[in-house]
């Protein structure tokens, strides 16, 4: 800026803003507004703007669907009306989709406040699928994995055979879980205390044919259950594998829910694209969509939580503290009378750091932003 030139104030910026406004805005738009009323003069076209401002000035004109003409149209379409172009023109939605934003607000009907299961439309290329946030039901399930991609920025890169119709999908792959075991299940809602569950888990895998996205608007292509646990939420082993054939694996879910009867103990959901061969340790979400193990990762980092044994070992048993300790617990309390299997990793635990009585956290316990060791093998002879 030279010396002469007077320093911006917010009446000169908001003259700018509003001319480079009227500059982007139609020609008809410029023409209705400045003839409606002849005391309001139109804004002065003098103005020279950086064409990098300009670039910023990104706007959508909402179009009914089908009228639109420039990628700067954005048209919204009730539920029914999206479902309803999936079922009859998938591929014209898909070419709809490659140059004009379109957004699905949940059907009128909806007064429990469910969701719709949003796969399919992401499927058919719909950028914007609205949903009830106060109902984690599974439409919130899979579109909260779903935006866990690229680093939970808030939007995830649609694949490029959406975006071209030139470029082929990617071809099907195959995926093979094996559900070993669960362990501390908590109680689903409405269970007494003192109530045992009989866990099982329900698999689920949202996919469908690139071409074909309505085949997954109402149900998952595939489920797999496996046997139920009689009365047992602490340490429930099922060692139950399944394979299923993958068509769209650019965007299809995997969706593990732990049942007991009817009643929901907690899901774990992630897109297969994520997906990493070795063996995880999962963490459930709640009917609310809290995962309290994290929940508790987070708390410890800044405060010290101490655990003390139950009231009901009446025989001075002890608890396995290591699930414990990784969730950041840094005090758990044993009955020292009795060297069980609690004791017996306690006591190997704490000859480290030179038996000086602590031993301090890994990073990532102390630190969200620092990301777990990677695993390693470990072999026995």
């Amino acid at each position: 800026m030279s010396g002469t030139s007077p320093p911006d104030t917010p009446g000169s910026l908001a003259s700018s803003l509003a001319s480079m406004a009227a500059t982007l805005a139609p020609a008809s738009s410029i023409t209705s507004s400045s003839s409606s009323s002849s005391s309001s003069s139109a804004p002065s076209q003098d103005h020279h703007h950086h064409p990098d401002l300009l670039a910023l000035a990104v706007y959508l004109r909402t179009a009914k669907f089908g009228t639109a003409s420039d990628f700067c149209t954005m048209s919204s379409l009730a539920e029914s009306a999206a479902v309803k172009h999936v079922k009859s023109d998938p591929l014209g939605l898909v070419a709809s989709t490659r140059r004009h934003m379109a957004r699905v607000y949940p059907g009128g009907r909806r007064v429990g406040s469910s969701n719709v299961v949003p796969f399919a439309l992401w499927a058919a290329g719909v950028q914007m699928v609205a949903l009830n946030w106060q109902t984690f039901d599974r439409g919130m399930d899979l579109n909260t994995a779903f935006f866990q991609l690229n680093a939970r920025a808030g939007y995830v890169l649609k694949p490029d055979y959406l975006l071209d119709a030139a470029v082929a999908p990617p071809p099907p792959v195959m995926l093979t879980v094996h559900i070993l075991s669960g362990h501390h299940l908590p109680k689903p809602r409405g269970k007494q205390k003192g109530d045992v569950i009989d866990p099982h888990v329900l698999a689920e895998i949202w996919d469908a044919p690139p071409t074909a996205p309505a085949s997954a608007l109402d149900d998952a292509a595939f489920t797999y259950r496996t046997s139920r646990v009689l009365e047992n939420g602490w340490n429930p082993s099922w060692n139950e594998m399944f394979a299923t054939r993958v068509l769209s694996p650019a965007l299809a879910m995997v969706r593990l829910a732990v049942y007991d009867h009817d009643d929901l103990v907690g899901s774990w959901t992630a897109p297969v694209a994520a997906l990493r061969p070795g063996f995880r340790f999962v963490y459930l979400r709640n009917w609310k969509g809290k995962s309290d193990p994290l929940g508790l990762v987070a708390s410890t980092r800044r405060h010290m939580a101490r655990v003390y044994p139950g009231g009901r070992r009446v025989g001075s048993s002890n608890v396995v503290p290591f699930a414990l300790w990784a969730a950041g617990v840094q005090m758990v309390a044993l009955n020292w009378q009795t060297f069980d299997r609690g004791m017996d990793l306690n006591t190997a635990f704490f000859q480290l750091n030179a038996r000086a009585g602590y031993v301090l956290k890994p990073d990532y316990l102390l630190d969200a932003a620092v990301a777990p060791p990677r695993p390693v093998m470990l072999t026995g002879h």
